[in-house]
């Protein structure tokens, strides 16, 4: 299991938590992925633990916005785009307007590297996935 906490800046570091006496990964806009979250239990053999899991809208929102922070990461930015396209599909076509909600949701100075990453699976979402993709594309033209 991974100790995750925000980074304060659009990096991938690593902090140090004192407190726990433990060093945890750093991760841009944390915060927005979080601030919906629910609580879940992982379980294992030994022990079990709560965590916070984000709603899958936000998790697709977020991939977008880190894929365009990852420079010379090409296959990293690879896998972000393509976790990103399959939630945005089924959302779309299961969950109508919960990507509305967490696209607005976005602070605005990070709109712009969502629309780039959105546009570069425009292709895939227009063809197969219509509803996931207008639904998309009608928030960024409101933007």
């Amino acid at each position: 299991m991974d100790l995750l906490t925000p980074s304060n800046t659009e990096d991938y570091t690593i902090v140090s938590i004192p407190e726990l006496g433990v060093y945890a990964q750093g991760i841009p806009y944390l915060k927005y992925l979080l601030a919906e979250s629910h609580y879940a239990t992982i379980l294992s053999r030994h022990e079990s633990c709560q965590v916070r899991v984000p709603p899958a809208e936000r998790f697709a929102i977020h991939k977008l916005l880190v894929s365009q922070l990852r420079v010379g990461r090409g296959a990293k930015v690879d896998k972000d785009l393509d976790q990103a396209k399959i939630l945005i599909a089924a959302l779309g076509e299961l969950h109508h307007g919960a990507l509305t909600d967490a696209m607005q949701a976005l602070p605005v100075s990070r709109r712009s590297k969502v629309k780039k990453s959105l546009i570069s699976l425009q292709t895939v979402l227009e063809s197969k996935h219509p509803q996931s993709w207008e639904e998309c594309i009608q928030v960024v033209e409101e933007w």
